[in-house]
């Protein structure tokens, strides 16, 4: 019996991409932004319209999955992705803080386990 805390980390990944692809594409009016496309028009520039800045951060984006092309990855060093995972696992428990639990559920969990004060 074995796990690996790198792979819980890999999977949550794999799940919120899953996640947010699985949500499908929306095909209203405010998505679809037919009203931007006409009025930028041919060769004009979305980033800078206000749709653009207001719906830009609902791209999924990953925090392992590298995007980088090719040339700029090598020139960063080369990362792979099991490096990636093995920072963000130890860096996720490092910086850990359990909250406490809630005095009557400690009381709770002392009573079943039968070292606090019964209910008679």
């Amino acid at each position: 019996m074995t796990t690996s805390p790198e792979m819980i980390v890999f999977t949550a990944e794999t799940i919120s991409m899953m996640r947010h692809f699985m949500r499908g594409v929306s095909l209203d009016a405010e998505s679809l932004a037919l009203d931007v496309i006409h009025q930028v028009g041919p060769g004009g520039d979305f980033l800078t319209a206000n749709h653009t800045l207001k719906h830009f951060r609902e791209q999924w984006q990953p925090a392992l999955f590298s995007r980088q092309r090719m040339d700029d990855w090598v020139a960063a060093g080369r990362q792979r992705l099991g490096e990636r995972l093995r920072e963000r696992t130890v860096s996720i428990i490092e910086g850990h803080k359990p909250e406490s639990l809630p005095d009557h559920v400690r009381e709770e969990v002392a009573r079943v386990l039968g070292g606090g004060p019964s209910e008679e």
